[in-house]
């Protein structure tokens, strides 16, 4: 991921009771991503060491929520329906692979409608 990637933010179920299983926004990266250890998020500050080390500016572009459950049969991306999680683990998810353009747009147009 570079400078001017968009991401797609998803919150696994198991992270939040309110978000969980939601995409809850997209951001535009405008920095490059970079390596720091200093302590920033309350969970690192809390332990006193940095777990999440690799960092980017980024900009919010729309912040809403829409379960995935509802766009699961509009993504192509998502070949095995029955078995979606596996698209949504890793950093990056999608094993690492951009989704495609069409995807992204569906899934822009439902978090702008809501």
């Amino acid at each position: 991921m570079v400078k001017g990637d968009k991401v797609i933010i998803y919150v696994p179920k198991k992270k939040s009771v309110k978000l969980g299983g939601c995409i809850v926004g997209i951001l535009e990266l405008r920095s490059d991503i970079y390596y720091e250890e200093k302590p920033l998020f309350h969970d690192e500050k809390a332990l006193g060491k940095t777990l999440y080390p690799y960092r980017a500016k980024a900009k919010i572009i729309c912040e809403n929520r829409i379960p995935f459950k509802d766009l699961l049969h509009h993504l192509s991306f998502i070949v095995n329906k029955k078995k979606y999680m596996m698209y949504l683990q890793g950093n990056p998810a999608n094993f690492g692979k951009p989704i495609p353009n069409v995807d992204a747009k569906i899934i822009v147009n439902k978090l702008m409608r809501r």
